[in-house]
């Protein structure tokens, strides 16, 4: 079967599908991602087909617009900027989703982002599809929606929240939709009333996530399938670099920081915070810099600054993580058997943040908006310091490893053509 992968977005809508397109090709499909150009590497060097998608999402994060929307967080002024950004960015994207299934495809997996305008391309063209999302979409009574990072408010609201978020998501993809369906000859729908069409019909959906840390919501239709993480695809031949190995070893085990693909209105004044938290807490610091920027600042030789390494190498050999808890950041840490401190900055990661405490493999979040030096050196102090947080992480490191995510999801495949 020729399956192809629609994955706009940053890294980690991207990266979890080299690993599930592995092991997809393992079991004799050919299998293609469509993504940006950042990401041909990736994915070439997993030994998948890479398909253009030219929209940039870089902008969306780092850009100007992408700093305010950071700034508002997971709060009103966040969500109506988020919807300010998918739209230009969806705007963008979306065109390319035509050549990329018309390109040989038999089977579609969508990413979160492509969901509502890829499956009306997938519609158009005849071709069947399923999602695959690292994080919840399916509403649900047993927890509120997890972009808006609330606690649970009984399963009547929640429910409600659950439609209201998902009904408002979606209007960012409403003018891209219905150019696409009128190009492809069909009725115009509005993209809040496709996913219930969706669930009605029971369309396919894997959720890539660990049941460690979630478990299924008992109200999710059997369509849903929550099969344990994908994780990414490590490149052949890769080797870290002297520099890193050599901190590594020579001392006690460092925390990682890291952000991923989230900007910062000011990294120099984030790092600041981040170094003097370590000082007072008596630790030394991996600092990845990502889009974020973590660059440079003061020569300390307690503090390495670092590019991309693979999570699966660097995070066993640490004493905590300190990320912005996006989906798979958070598995890379459970499979690492490795306390975290989060720093959550908008969308779901609050929501993984939250999990992880609520798992008991983290003291507490930091929100990003609400930084300081005191709040982070107490929290990795509590992190590294206390035993019970290694030892629940460690707990939980045993289920996430016996998962197999992406065997499922090629269980199930050809069944659903």
């Amino acid at each position: 079967m020729r399956v192809l992968v629609l994955a706009p977005g940053s890294t980690g809508d991207v990266a979890p599908y080299t690993g599930l397109g592995q092991r997809l090709r393992e079991g004799g499909h050919h299998v293609a991602i469509a993504a940006n150009e950042r990401f041909r590497s990736m994915v070439t060097g997993a030994g998948l087909e890479f398909r253009l998608l030219r929209g940039d999402p870089e902008p969306g994060n780092t850009g100007e617009c992408g700093r305010r929307w950071h700034a508002g967080g997971t709060g009103p002024l966040g969500q109506a900027r988020m919807v300010r950004v998918l739209q230009n960015y969806v705007d963008s994207v979306s065109e390319d989703f035509i050549p990329a299934v018309r390109t040989g495809t038999d089977f579609v997996l969508l990413n979160t982002v492509a969901l509502f305008t890829g499956y009306d391309v997938c519609e158009g063209l005849g071709v069947p599809s399923a999602g695959a999302f690292p994080s919840p979409v399916h509403p649900t009574g047993d927890l509120p929606p997890a972009a808006l990072g609330l606690p649970s408010l009984g399963r009547t609201v929640n429910r409600a929240l659950d439609r209201v978020a998902l009904a408002a998501g979606a209007q960012s993809f409403g003018r891209t939709s219905r150019r696409l369906r009128s190009r492809l000859g069909l009725p115009h729908v509005r993209p809040a009333s496709l996913w219930s069409r969706l669930q009605a019909q029971e369309w396919p959906a894997f959720d890539g996530f660990s049941s460690a840390i979630l478990p299924r919501f008992s109200d999710w239709p059997p369509s849903a399938q929550v099969t344990g993480t994908w994780w990414p695809a490590t490149p052949d031949g890769w080797r870290p670099d002297p520099r890193l190995q050599d901190f590594i070893d020579d001392g006690d085990p460092p925390v990682y920081v890291g952000l991923g693909s989230r900007s910062l209105p000011d990294p120099d004044a984030a790092l600041s915070v981040v170094r003097e938290s370590l000082r007072r807490a008596g630790l030394r610091g991996i600092v990845q810099s990502g889009w974020a920027g973590l660059d440079g600042g003061e020569a300390d030789d307690r503090i390495l600054t670092i590019g991309e390494v693979p999570h699966e190498w660097l995070f066993p050999h640490m004493a905590a993580l300190v990320h912005h808890c996006g989906a798979g950041t958070t598995a890379a840490g459970l499979r690492a058997g490795v306390p975290t401190v989060g720093l959550p900055v908008l969308a779901d990661q609050p929501f993984w943040a939250s999990r992880l405490v609520e798992v008991g493999v983290s003291p507490g979040a930091v929100p990003l908006r609400h930084l300081s030096t005191d709040r982070l050196a107490d929290a990795l102090t509590a992190a590294t310091r206390d035993g019970r947080y290694r030892r629940r992480a460690e707990e939980l490191q045993r289920i996430v490893r016996a998962e197999d995510g992406a065997g499922r999801v090629a269980e199930a495949l050809p069944s659903l053509v």
